[in-house]
């Protein structure tokens, strides 16, 4: 015969029910939080800073051919003594505005290339992330039916087993008190049997007597 099953508390799996369910919940969010996240990175990688970086390049483009021109300008118009003018600042300029050309090309270059490799690493991340989507998608829905069909079955087991104690418990009223009343009974019987006997033993005592008093006359 099959051990009795041994139920500590169906509070406890009702807890454990909720605490799946937390965290299936949790999970989802995240795991949209993180692709959200993911995808506005790609986004800003693609169009806002390959656009801001395509700006600068204009801009630093613009600043170089400035800085060319006023030094030319520089070069070519003597002072009032006929002497080359100091050209000095003018050089600086166009040294610091062709490394700011060079650094936003730079820029443009590094741009493009994390706006091909990104979405190969979104694809990665996603590849990484399935199982635990699936767990809070699926298999932790499958649990948590699982679990109520288990809690169901255990109610039926443990109102099953009350009856069964309840009726056993009637049974053994029933018994008692079919006992006592023999018991009862029985009594009744021996005094009643008693009395029969103590009435039958006067009558012939009497019977007795009688004749010895008239032989006496």
């Amino acid at each position: 015969m099959a051990g009795s099953a041994k139920v500590e508390s169906l509070e406890a799996l009702a807890r454990f029910r909720a605490s799946l369910c937390k965290f299936a919940d949790e999970a989802r969010t995240s795991l949209d939080s993180a692709d959200s996240e993911v995808r506005r990175a790609v986004a800003w990688v693609q169009t806002e800073q390959r656009a801001f970086w395509q700006r600068q390049v204009h801009n630093c483009a613009d600043q170089v051919t400035q800085a060319a021109a006023a030094l030319r300008h520089k070069k070519i118009i003597p002072t009032a003594t006929g002497s080359q003018r100091d050209t000095a600042d003018e050089e600086k300029a166009l040294r610091l505005a062709k490394a700011r050309l060079e650094h936003a090309e730079q820029k443009v270059q590094q741009v493009k290339r994390w706006g091909l490799q990104l979405p190969r690493d979104v694809l990665l991340f996603a590849g990484q992330v399935r199982g635990l989507s699936q767990a809070a998608d699926t298999d932790i829905p499958r649990a948590v039916g699982a679990l109520d069909r288990m809690t169901v079955s255990l109610e039926k087991y443990l109102a099953a087993q009350t009856g069964s104690a309840l009726s056993r418990g009637g049974d053994a009223a029933s018994v008692a008190r079919a006992s006592e009343d023999e018991k009862i009974a029985s009594a009744s019987d021996e005094v009643h049997k008693q009395d029969v006997d103590t009435s039958d033993g006067s009558g012939d005592a009497l019977s007795r007597k009688r004749p010895s008093e008239g032989d006496d006359q």
